[in-house]
C-alpha cells in the first residue's frame, strides 16, 4: 500500500468521525423541552425541571448542546458562575447512555470551560457533586483532574453528594486530562 492511500484511508476515517460527532453550540430556549426529557433519562427523581431549566438559561449562564442536525439532542451541560467569579459550578452534565463513554461529555465541559474564561477571565476553579454510588462519573471526573475535596451527607435523599474540584480552568478549556 503506498503513503498515498494510508494517507487517504486516514482522511476518510477521520472525516467518518467529524460526521459522527454531534454539532456543540449554545443552547436555545426552543432546546427547554428537550432538555428536560434528557435530564429525567439522565437523574431520574432528581431531575431539573423545564421551568428550572428555562430559568437558568435567562440567566444567560454558559449552556452547550450536543445535537446532530436533525437528530435527537445527545446531551447538554451547563455552568453558573460564583458570586466571587473565580469559580464556578458545573451544574449539570448530561449525556444519553448510548452516547457515553465517546468523548462527548469531557468535549462539552470543554466549550463550558472556554464559555466560562471568555465571559469571566478570572475563573480558576471548577467544582461539582455528584452521587457517591456514581462510580462511572466519578472516574470520568477524576480523569479530566477533578480531585475529591468534601462529601455531603444526605444531599440526594438516600446518597450522599461528593464534592469535585478542578483548580485548572484554562487545561479542562483545552480539553486536555490532569
Amino acid at each position: 500500500m503506498s503513503r498515498r492511500q494510508v494517507d487517504q484511508g486516514r482522511a476518510s476515517k477521520s472525516t467518518d468521525l467529524e460526521r459522527r460527532l454531534p454539532e456543540l453550540r449554545g443552547a436555545r430556549f426552543t432546546d427547554v423541552p428537550e432538555m428536560a426529557r434528557l435530564d429525567r433519562i439522565c437523574f431520574e427523581e432528581h431531575a431539573y425541571s423545564a421551568d428550572l431549566i428555562l430559568r437558568f438559561l435567562e440567566l444567560d449562564l454558559p449552556c452547550v448542546v450536543a445535537k446532530r442536525e436533525g437528530g435527537p439532542m445527545m446531551g447538554f451541560a451547563m455552568v453558573m458562575p460564583e458570586p466571587d467569579e473565580r469559580t464556578c459550578v458545573l451544574v449539570t452534565l448530561d449525556v444519553l447512555p448510548e452516547h457515553r463513554r465517546r468523548g462527548l461529555g469531557t468535549r462539552m465541559i470543554s466549550w463550558c470551560a472556554r464559555s466560562m474564561l471568555d465571559s469571566y477571565p478570572q475563573t480558576e476553579l471548577m467544582w461539582l457533586t455528584v452521587a457517591s454510588r456514581n462510580e462511572g462519573a466519578r472516574a470520568f471526573y477524576g480523569r479530566l483532574g477533578f480531585r475529591e475535596a468534601d462529601v455531603i451527607e444526605g444531599y440526594y435523599g438516600d446518597d450522599d453528594a461528593v464534592v469535585m474540584v478542578h483548580l485548572g480552568m484554562k487545561v479542562l478549556a483545552d480539553g486536555r486530562g490532569p
